[in-house]
């Protein structure tokens, strides 16, 4: 006996989807990078200070990131295919209004604030519409989108010189408008993943193993969200909080696993707020089966994020159970079960002191006031997600080593400079580095599925390449060494490109990947702003560039000892774990 059950479609439209972001990363990417090639000649004769163009540079690039934060909202309340258009249209509309700017504040404004919210808007749209397409093929989808993404560094500053050999900065920039207008055919290639679904048969057994695993899946969601009641939260507020949270489905009906999978996955409906009622939630409870109780009778002991198997409960491939409208009213049915427990009446509030004390009474709407408050701006940005540890240090470490890395390819040139190249020799440099890069870039996925490692285990393989090639750079001053090290940067970026995006990916559930994505886009942006000035610092104190690559490696090493603490942490506990079992056995 075989059931059907709904999953992504790893392929079919999940190709033009691919193309879609890839198409989206080749207009917007190249133009933000050629930025200063276009008006470095116009700041001059504006006037403008380095100073001046870093921060225009600079503001665009921590804006977006920092925009992070509202894209989770953003994607969960709206499509992504609509907030990618949204998104483009905003980036053209910033373009084409800094084509006629005339001073650092309309720079700012327009380059630094309006295109760097479509930036940070639409760019996050189109990675979560690729994960949630694929999941087997994930790791060769991201390789051939990054693969062509990599075509546009390479023509577009070619095109852009072309274009300002022609025209005006003006009309270069209108031009290049038109060009990013092509965001909008890339965004409108977005469908909803419901409607490409694709019917999957399993064998009993193995249905009957999935829903062991569902099983298991829910009595840890279960046990995280009972903490959650230890922390302070009202049994009401808890309630009303899982309805929010949860999608448009009657909790009085049966859920089946198609019709569950397609709400998961889809990303059009809107949410809407629904009040629980007690007589809801008591009817419910009474329609549901004896046998939840035994599942529910079992003593918490840990949270999930503390369970040497956090992984599998959380991982893409169990994502389809994560907040199932079943295991929510089964969790206010346990919740509605206590309260018939105790020996109060209906009407009888035990926790109100008889005694009516209006001070008291003043504090405690004060309080609740602004306890609802905060916990409507958690919600709404999902910061629950900082309460696991291992999620905060994924985020942590990346966010270090894009810092490293972004303010390292900032800097080649004029590094490369310090040690002697002339502008030709360090064109070639970089052009070297990004075809190297590109190859790479296709290469990678093939050579993580032969490993069979995982997009963390080659990310932090990617990092210990950057690290050492850095290094290299320093020890070499003829210009064909340095072409081998440009080479060698070449391999670590191309993996490290790769790999990077599919690190979050890979932990977090796909229907939290956009709070969690857009909180790491807001911790990049803040550590750019903060970070980015502390080396011009150290530059401008010592004098070199030597001394910011070794801070920018320090970091990088960050990362890799965070992560590898953990890994043996993990490791460590999980051979604990097995060690009674085997003894019992």
């Amino acid at each position: 006996m075989t059931k059907k059950k709904l999953v992504p479609p790893d392929g079919g439209w999940g190709w033009v989807i691919m193309f879609a972001y890839a198409l989206n990363n080749i207009v917007f990417i190249p133009i933000m990078q050629s930025f200063g090639l276009i008006f470095k000649d116009t700041f001059a004769m504006m006037g403008l200070s380095a100073t001046d163009g870093a921060i225009i540079i600079t503001s665009n690039a921590a804006a977006a990131m920092i925009m992070g934060l509202v894209n989770g909202p953003l994607l969960n309340r709206f499509s992504y295919r609509k907030v990618s258009f949204a998104g483009a249209i905003i980036i053209v509309i910033g373009i084409i209004s800094t084509a006629f700017a005339t001073k650092f504040e309309h720079f700012v404004i327009t380059y630094g604030v309006i295109t760097s919210i479509g930036m940070g808007v639409g760019m996050s749209s189109f990675p979560l519409a690729m994960n949630s397409y694929f999941v087997k093929n994930r790791s060769k989808a991201t390789g051939f989108a990054l693969t062509i993404t990599g075509l546009g560094p390479i023509l577009m500053p070619q095109l852009i010189s072309l274009l300002l050999t022609l025209y005006s900065v003006q009309g270069a920039m209108l031009i290049v408008g038109a060009i990013a207008a092509h965001g909008l055919v890339a965004a409108c290639l977005l469908q909803p993943v419901e409607w490409h679904m694709k019917v999957e048969l399993i064998e009993e057994e193995e249905a009957v193993e999935n829903e062991e695993n569902e099983k298991r899946d829910e009595i840890k969601k279960e046990e995280s969200h009972v903490a959650l009641l230890e922390n302070g939260n009202t049994r009401e507020n808890y309630k009303k909080n899982l309805r929010r949270r949860s999608s448009i489905v009657d909790s009085n009906m049966s859920i089946d696993h198609d019709a569950e999978t397609q709400s998961i996955y889809g990303y059009d409906a809107i949410p809407t707020i629904r009040k629980p009622s007690i007589s809801d939630t008591v009817s419910g409870s009474r329609r549901r089966s004896a046998s939840t109780s035994d599942r529910h009778s079992e003593p918490i002991k840990n949270k999930w994020w503390s369970s040497s198997t956090s992984v599998n409960s959380v991982h893409l491939g169990s994502s389809v159970k994560i907040f199932d409208e079943r295991e929510r009213d089964k969790i206010i049915e346990t919740i509605d079960e206590s309260q018939e427990e105790t020996p109060t009446k209906c009407n009888e509030r035990p926790l109100i002191s008889p005694v009516y004390n209006p001070e008291l009474s003043v504090k405690n709407e004060e309080k609740s006031r602004l306890t609802k408050i905060l916990s409507n701006i958690v919600n709404f940005f999902d910061l629950s997600l900082l309460q696991d540890p291992r999620y905060v240090n994924i985020m942590i470490g990346v966010s270090l080593a894009i810092f490293a890395e972004l303010n390292f390819s900032l800097l080649t040139p004029f590094i490369l400079a310090d040690i002697g190249l002339g502008t030709q020799e360090i064109a070639t440099f970089l052009s070297v580095l990004s075809i190297v890069d590109l190859i790479f870039r296709f290469i990678s996925p093939f050579v993580g599925d032969y490993f069979d490692a995982t997009a963390r285990v080659m990310y932090m393989i990617s990092l210990a390449m950057l690290i050492v090639t850095r290094f290299t750079l320093l020890m070499f001053s003829e210009f064909g060494a340095l072409l081998g090290v440009a080479a060698g940067l070449g391999i670590a970026k191309g993996v490290r490109t790769v790999y990077m995006t599919l690190v979050i990916p890979n932990y977090v559930p796909i229907e939290r990947l956009a709070s969690a994505s857009g909180l790491q886009m807001m911790v990049n942006g803040f550590l750019i702003l903060a970070g980015g000035p502390v080396l011009g610092v150290i530059r401008d104190a010592t004098g070199s560039y030597a001394k910011c690559i070794y801070v920018m490696n320090m970091m990088t090493l960050s990362t890799l000892i965070m992560w590898t603490m953990e890994m043996i942490y993990l490791r460590i506990k999980e051979r604990k774990r097995q060690t009674p079992t085997e003894e019992k056995g």
